[in-house]
């Protein structure tokens, strides 16, 4: 096919040149002779716009100083387009400078050759997939959730009765019309999966460890969430932003926590000395079927007693409903259940709230820890939540532990009890031996 043949001529791999980022693109205004002399030649004008806005939230939330440095790693991989996934005298441009909007103007592949709708918009399904995987694995780091990248195309014709500046201007407003209805295409048909994920139940459940310094032992496990085998939604950052966007959280939370319990019955082999942690969203702990005889009839069925429970809430989670979360744990807490609060430190804003709540477990947020030994606010940090742990008689967790130099300093503040890739992955066995010697 021939649209085909021209995205794939685009798209091919090649050895990327060396990108020179510190320089911005200018603005499209600066190019409207060029453009307007293109319209003319070529009778037509094809856009790829690219909108990264949502990045704006780090700026926010973390400072310009951040937010600039992921706007650089967005600036490299749309400059390393060129050449690469896009041709060389494609025109690369800002919608405003230092603006967050590129504005890409596409070249004929050839003299006399014409680009159709159905090329530009091949052209612009391809580079979507490739910018929107680097950049939300980069972002979400940051963010804790996967910001949108609004891809679109627009093809406009030339029409000597209209100015070149307006039509460059209808091309912009048309691409990024088609962004948008491309994001909302996009989420309707991984809502549409989502939906066969749950009905279909297609929810694996591993196990990671929980580590006892002074015992040298499991403490406990985390059950996490698997999607399928092999799609976009295995991880569980992508189901529970696809969840978070589909109105379907209270639905794909029932099922992963149901799913949890269940697999840990099924293996009948923790021992009555280990903690089963399990995460759950606040408002879910109101589900009817989790909740007096239904859940005492479900501990039965799985062999499981309650005070093995660990309920996991995000801090976060927990202080914006805390009235209705302490309201809700209230059950639990009489079935002897526990609750621990995760990702202390990921920006908390509450902790008379969670002294209030005396959780039996407070876990560090990873992003506490990693790196933590070249970082002395980090350090003093831990130790300010080792003190509060202490005087709430919780016990703190370090989750995220993947370098020796990061367990060797938890260690010395003093936390005992240790989760990350370094002791043992998530497996869907429960792995009561540590792959790194404590």
């Amino acid at each position: 096919m021939k649209e085909t043949q021209i995205a794939a001529e685009r798209i091919s791999p090649s050895t990327p040149s060396a990108v020179d980022t510190t320089h911005l693109p200018d603005t499209y205004r600066e190019h409207h002779e060029e453009l307007k002399k293109r319209l003319a030649d070529d009778g037509f004008l094809a856009l790829l716009l690219i909108d990264v806005s949502e990045i704006n939230e780090v700026e926010r939330a973390y400072g310009s100083t951040k937010y600039e440095d992921l706007m650089n790693m967005v600036r490299k991989v749309v400059a390393e387009f060129k050449g690469d996934q896009l041709r060389h005298n494609d025109i690369v441009t800002l919608n405003e400078k230092a603006g967050d909007v590129f504005l890409i103007f596409l070249a004929p592949r050839k003299e006399k050759e014409h680009l159709l709708a159905e090329d530009i918009e091949n052209i612009g399904e391809r580079v979507d997939a490739e910018l929107s995987r680097r950049i939300r694995q980069t972002a979400f780091a940051v963010l804790r959730k996967r910001p949108e990248v609004y891809v679109g195309t627009s093809l406009v014709l030339q029409n000597p009765l209209i100015r070149g500046e307006r039509l460059v201007t209808r091309a912009i407003e048309e691409a990024h019309h088609a962004a948008r209805l491309n994001v909302q295409r996009h989420h309707l048909k991984n809502k549409q999966v989502l939906q066969r994920i749950i009905l279909e139940k297609e929810i694996t459940t591993v196990f990671q460890p929980i580590w006892d310094l002074e015992k040298r032992a499991p403490h406990g496990f985390e059950a996490l969430c698997r999607g399928p085998v092999g799609t976009e939604l295995r991880s569980p950052a992508a189901l529970f932003d696809v969840a978070r966007k589909s109105d379907l959280l209270f639905e794909l939370d029932h099922l992963c926590r149901r799913r949890a319990l269940e697999a840990a019955g099924a293996r009948a082999q923790l021992s009555k000395e280990y903690k089963l942690f399990i995460n759950t969203l606040p408002f879910s702990i109101r589900d009817p079927r989790f909740q007096g005889k239904d859940l005492i009839d479900l501990f039965d069925g799985i062999d499981l007693a309650p005070e093995q429970i660990v309920l996991e809430v995000t801090e976060s989670d927990a202080i914006d409903n805390f009235p209705l979360f302490v309201n809700a744990m209230k059950d639990f807490m009489d079935l002897r259940c526990l609750v621990a609060i995760d990702d202390m430190g990921a920006g908390y804003s509450g902790l008379d709230k969670i002294v209030h709540l005396r959780p039996n477990y407070v876990k560090l947020d990873m992003g506490l820890i990693r790196d933590i030994h070249t970082s002395f606010v980090k350090q003093q940090l831990v130790q300010t939540f080792k003190t509060l742990a202490d005087k709430i008689d919780a016990k703190l967790i370090a989750e995220g532990i993947e370098r020796v130099e990061e367990l060797d300093v938890v260690r010395r503040i003093g936390v005992q009890f240790i989760q990350g890739n370094l002791l043992a992955k998530p497996s869907q066995a429960f792995q009561t031996t540590s792959s790194f010697q404590l």
